[in-house]
């Protein structure tokens, strides 16, 4: 829901909070969810609009029961990527402009490709 509009809501008008995103301010909440390859919904959290997308803590839930190799977007590239690589995940994501390339199998490149689902 737009900002604009936040004060007519009156349904989660105590749990919902405002949140930015890419596309601007909004009041709500927000779905995170991981898939597997298949595009099968591995577990999900529904949080308010103001948690981070990159927080510890609902990446710490969210990745208790996950192994192998996970797909992210770039805001997955901070100091909770030693967090990751700690649990044995390895992630991957599209390069930011500051960042050297860094070599991906094809494999890698073609899921990497697909995590827009």
């Amino acid at each position: 829901m737009r900002h604009a509009r936040a004060k007519q809501h009156k349904v989660f008008a105590q749990t919902a909070s405002k949140g930015k995103s890419s596309m601007g301010w909004f009041f709500g909440f927000k779905l995170h969810l991981i898939v597997n390859h298949k595009g099968q919904i591995v577990d999900f959290a529904l949080t308010t609009g103001q948690v981070a997308d990159n927080s510890k803590d609902l990446l710490n839930k969210l990745l208790e029961k996950i192994s192998g190799t996970l797909f992210g977007d770039k805001g997955y590239l901070t100091t909770l990527w030693y967090n990751i690589f700690e649990k044995g995940l390895k992630i991957i994501t599209k390069v930011k402009k500051n960042m050297k390339n860094r070599l991906m199998s094809l494999e890698e490149r073609l899921l990497l490709k697909k995590k827009d689902l």
